[in-house]
């Protein structure tokens, strides 16, 4: 019993390393607000009210990282919100991580944000 007690506690306290803390998931949650806030609030960027009625879904990554020597990597933390077309409401956030890797002729670094719209069911059954 003291075993299972012991990897119990290991097991608890090694996943507790992966977890975010409330305080780092506000932050993605305030980070993204602030993301769409400038997208929208800019004329050449905004995404036009039509495409937001009909979309399925919107999928908001602030602050993307792309970097790579030959071999590259890309990485970013954002939400995910799904609607509901009979409500016209959306879902509280889904908290997501965007990993890409990539090989062949590259050199550099680059910091970008990244939305993503859902135009159709299938795009949010596949994100999730």
């Amino acid at each position: 019993m003291k075993k299972i007690f012991t990897l119990f506690l290991l097991f608890i306290s090694f996943t507790s390393l992966f977890c975010e803390s409330r305080f780092e998931l506000n932050n993605r949650i305030r980070d993204s607000i602030v993301l769409m806030e400038k997208l929208q609030d800019s004329p050449a960027g905004a995404i036009p009210d039509e495409v937001l009625d009909k979309c399925y879904g919107i999928a908001i990554f602030p602050n993307v990282v792309k970097a790579g020597v030959i071999i590259g990597g890309m990485y970013g933390e954002g939400i995910m919100l799904a609607k509901n077309h009979n409500s016209n409401t959306w879902t509280p956030p889904v908290f997501m991580t965007l990993r890409g890797a990539s090989v062949g002729i590259q050199v550099g670094a680059a910091s970008m944000d990244m939305v993503l719209v859902i135009m159709n069911k299938h795009g949010i059954e596949s994100l999730s």
